[in-house]
C-alpha cells in the first residue's frame, strides 16, 4: 500500500478495530481470542493497540516529546510486562543465560525484574525489588524492554556493570 493510500485507511481500520472490540466487550466482557500463537483478552487489547502506536511511532519518528511522553505512560510498560513478557523475552530465552536475575528500575515507578532459571525466562513487575541493575527514564526504559534503545544513550545506565547490561541486552533483544 503506498504512503497516501496507507495514510487514509489507517484512520478507518482503527475506527473498524475501536467499534469491534466495542461490540465483544459488549456482549462478553471477559472474551478471549488466539493472538499469535497463545490467549489474549479482548479488553487488554485497546491497551495493546496504544502500546503499538506508541512503539512504533518511536520506529518512525525516533525521539521527541510526543513520544517520550506515549512511551513513558505505566499502563503501557505493566501491559508490556504482563501481557507481552514472553513474546518480549522468546527470541533473547535463546541465549542460554541461566541463572539470571536482573531488575530494570525508573525512578517513581514499578521495578521490572528479569529472571532466567530452571524455570525459564520471565519478567515480572515488583514494589520492592534490591538495587537495580538498569536504570532509565520510564519511556527509555520501556524501549529498552522492546529490544530497543532511545537515541541518547545516557537515558539509561547500569549501575550493576557491562556484564548483566549485556546479559540484559541479549534477553530483551526484541520480537
Amino acid at each position: 500500500m503506498d504512503d497516501q493510500l496507507l495514510r487514509s485507511e489507517l484512520p478507518k481500520s482503527i475506527l473498524r478495530m475501536s467499534k469491534a472490540l466495542d461490540a465483544v466487550l459488549m456482549s462478553e466482557p471477559d472474551a478471549v481470542v488466539p493472538w499469535t500463537g497463545r490467549q489474549m483478552v479482548v479488553k487488554t487489547f485497546v491497551t495493546h493497540l496504544r502500546s503499538e502506536f506508541a512503539i512504533h511511532r518511536f520506529d518512525l519518528v525516533g525521539d521527541d516529546g510526543i513520544g517520550n511522553e506515549l512511551l513513558a505512560q505505566p499502563e503501557i510498560t505493566l501491559h508490556a510486562v504482563t501481557v507481552l513478557g514472553k513474546p518480549l523475552l522468546q527470541r533473547g530465552s535463546k541465549s542460554q543465560i541461566s541463572p539470571f536475575h536482573a531488575v530494570i528500575g525508573s525512578p517513581g515507578s514499578f521495578d521490572i525484574m528479569v529472571i532466567a532459571d530452571n524455570q525459564g525466562t520471565r519478567m515480572l513487575i515488583s514494589e520492592d525489588a534490591s538495587e537495580p541493575s538498569l536504570v532509565g527514564d520510564p519511556a527509555a526504559r520501556l524501549l529498552f524492554l522492546w529490544g530497543r534503545r532511545p537515541s541518547d544513550p545516557s537515558r539509561l545506565s547500569a549501575p550493576a556493570g557491562s556484564k548483566v547490561l549485556s546479559d540484559l541486552q541479549k534477553l530483551l533483544a526484541g520480537y
